[in-house]
């Protein structure tokens, strides 16, 4: 969990850059060349400039085009009057930098210090703390219990990042008869639609070298699934199966009017199956059509669990951390 890629952290990684940042957002303007980008940019040298569109380049987000308009291979390098312009799928991109700076004015307001979107982007980039969301997911725990969930961290790592996500109140941190527990916010499960709409954009560019990543569909839906409500009156268990050898299913639970994700296949058959591809389930939980989605049996316990999700992946209005 802490060393191997999963799908889309490499693309968080990535823009987890000030300098990547400001690249992307001026070519969401225009196509420019690194000179103007360099020029309109504090902070940076053209050389700079220059790597962080090979890289964008390469990953296929930004396309570059010669003094003939042709497109330069990506693997290939570039003019050096080369004109960048973004991809379809760096458009893709950017709404995951946008849901980053969302989620960081809902939660923290208008005014967070520093570049919108980087703390957001930070905390999904940051493996130990990702580790930790994952082992928190299932709710309160406590720290020796967590250790054991987490063994690619050290004990000083560990600790230390508890620490900072106490501090800015994304996890919680309780002390009962001298035994101390750890809770994941609401605010911190909700942070899952960053690394979904960075799934969502690589699944979108499809490379070999995506296709050989797995897909964390689980650990994200274990960590959302709780905020989810259905219908009180709603039972079953839905199968999310991913049409790909290198990702589990994900068993969901209704019961109560809300929404598990069961940490083992159930006993016995679930009531309802899914499948589709990856990008086909990312479209879905972010708000698309279903129709992509092939189902078997029991739609009213798709629907409400589907939209369910959905709703809980699209908060309205703002929140605060200490209220």
């Amino acid at each position: 969990m802490v060393t191997s890629d999963q799908l889309g952290e490499r693309t968080v990684r990535l823009v987890h850059d000030v300098f990547m940042l400001a690249a992307l957002r001026q070519l969401q303007d225009a196509p420019a060349q690194a000179k103007d980008i360099f020029k309109r940019t504090e902070g940076v040298s053209l050389a700079g400039v220059r790597s962080r569109l090979r890289k964008l380049v390469c990953h296929e987000f930004v396309v570059a085009l010669d003094e003939s308009g042709r497109r330069v291979p990506a693997k290939a390098r570039a003019p050096r009057n080369a004109v960048y312009e973004l991809s379809s799928v760096g458009y893709a991109l950017l709404d995951m930098i946008d849901e980053a700076d969302r989620w960081e004015r809902r939660w923290f307001g208008p005014k967070t210090p520093g570049v919108a979107g980087m703390l957001a982007i930070g905390l999904v980039a940051d493996a130990p703390s990702r580790a930790i969301v994952r082992g928190l997911a299932d709710g309160p725990t406590r720290s020796n219990e967590l250790e054991t969930r987490v063994p690619g961290l050290t004990r000083t790592v560990l600790f230390r990042r508890l620490h900072d996500l106490t501090m800015r109140r994304l996890v919680i941190r309780e002390q009962r008869n001298g035994k101390v527990s750890y809770e994941l916010s609401e605010a911190v499960r909700e942070l899952v639609t960053v690394p979904l709409r960075a799934a969502h954009c690589e699944s979108l560019r499809a490379t070999a070298e995506d296709r050989s990543l797995t897909a964390d569909l689980w650990g994200l839906l274990h960590v959302v699934a709780p905020l989810a409500r259905v219908p009180v009156e709603l039972t079953g268990t839905f199968r999310v199966h991913v049409e790909s050898s290198l990702t589990d299913d994900v068993y969901l639970t209704a019961a109560s009017g809300r929404i598990s994700a069961l940490p083992a296949p159930p006993i016995g058959e679930a009531q309802a199956t899914g499948s589709g591809s990856t990008v086909a389930w990312c479209d879905v939980l972010l708000g698309g059509d279903p129709v992509a989605i092939r189902t078997d049996a029991d739609p009213a316990l798709v629907s409400a669990i589907l939209s369910g999700l959905a709703s809980t992946l699209h908060p309205a209005g703002a929140a605060k951390l200490d209220e």
